[in-house]
């Protein structure tokens, strides 16, 4: 009996995920149409999971600026991301850059996830997703998804997305990275509402490169 109630908590677990990654690897029709990078980076100032703030304008002033948006440290194919950004930040810094990676989560959250990825970048909390709002960069779980979605965060982290995110609804950033120039011009974006795509770090490297 005990290893049937395993065996159907586990095919539960599995539906559940599998139902969660096919509603989430469609994005919207026209997907280049409703997400474009702005020509120009806009200013913001956020908190930091160290408990400090960080302006753009204040790094910009100092040299380039890598900017990420993500979903959260809930998100497995974010974290992937936030650790390989962390074994190109020697690159990012011989190139004289700074690295930012911004989601909704609160601060405390953000500290986790820089915590739990041994990150030594700046991990900044966007409540509300205002930044990534003005980014252009928001997404809505679709009401159909909603309780798959909520079911699987809770099964699997045992929180919701209003306890990472201190805030109702079901508002998500489109992962995004840009390469900020010291005036503000965006000279690299990727934006992608198929979650599971990302950056080509080499890439970026190379966006970072061509401002030498």
């Amino acid at each position: 009996m005990m290893m049937l109630q395993k065996l159907n908590k586990a095919v539960a677990v599995f539906f559940t995920a599998a139902f969660f990654l096919v509603i989430f690897s469609y994005p919207p029709a026209k997907a280049e149409e409703l997400y474009a990078a702005p020509e120009k980076a806009i200013d913001f100032i956020l908190p930091a999971a160290d408990g400090t703030s960080v302006r753009l304008h204040d790094l910009l002033e100092k040299g380039p600026v890598v900017l990420s948006f993500y979903r959260g440290g809930w998100c497995p194919v974010c974290n992937e991301q936030l650790q390989s950004f962390q074994e190109i930040l020697p690159n990012i810094q011989d190139a004289g850059a700074a690295l930012v990676a911004v989601s909704p989560e609160m601060p405390e959250h953000a500290a986790d996830t820089a915590l739990g990825n041994e990150l030594d970048f700046y991990v900044l909390s966007d409540k509300n997703n205002t930044v990534a709002r003005g980014y252009g960069l928001i997404w809505e779980v679709p009401e159909d998804a909603r309780e798959g979605f909520s079911n699987w965060l809770k099964e699997t982290t045992g929180r919701s997305l209003a306890d990472y995110n201190a805030a109702e609804g079901y508002e998500l950033p489109v992962p995004a990275t840009f390469v900020i120039a010291p005036d503000g011009a965006i000279v690299y974006s990727f934006i992608d509402p198929d979650y599971r795509k990302r950056a080509d770090n080499a890439d970026i490297l190379d966006a970072l490169g061509r401002l030498h």
